[in-house]
């Protein structure tokens, strides 16, 4: 009977890791996603107006907003510029994902401070760098630099 007991806590302790790191995988792929479900937002926009958002929450807007960052960068940053309003075809996101804390959101929207020259935090603690984006790789990223499961650091995905 010992020896069956010991046994199971054998393969119990080398289940359970194993469960856990599936269930962050699957998490961690939901956020690329959700990622890749902004982004394409983004270039939506870009590709109706020629310009990047100035803010993240413009892509959730009716109507066009004032201005935005031309599409073609130059070195320095994005040309901060007024949005040709007659080519505007948003919204073109109903709303934002949730980021959950784990990966360095926040579930009560307190994190939702917009600074555009900064790399910024907005809308549940996804970051947006509306002023350079070539920094980090992508304008809209996840705020933290630990390794995700496939050994690769979340704000560079």
């Amino acid at each position: 009977m010992l020896v069956v007991v010991a046994v199971l806590g054998l393969l119990f302790a080398i289940a359970v890791p194993q469960i856990s790191r599936a269930g962050k995988a699957a998490r961690e792929q939901k956020l690329r996603a959700d990622l890749q479900t902004v982004r394409d937002a983004m270039e939506r926009m870009a590709a109706d107006t020629g310009f990047y958002p100035e803010y993240p929450t413009d892509l959730l807007s009716q109507s066009p907003p004032s201005n935005g960052y031309q599409a073609a960068p130059v070195p320095g940053g994005w040309i901060y510029a007024p949005l040709p309003g007659a080519l505007w075809k948003g919204p073109y996101l109903k709303s934002y994902p949730k980021l959950p804390a784990e990966f360095g959101g926040d579930d009560d929207g307190s994190k939702s401070v917009i600074h555009r020259t900064t790399g910024n935090r907005f809308e549940y603690g996804w970051v947006y760098d509306s002023w350079n984006p070539s920094t980090s790789g992508h304008a809209f990223r996840l705020p933290l630099s630990t390794l995700g499961t496939d050994g690769t650091p979340y704000n560079s995905w």
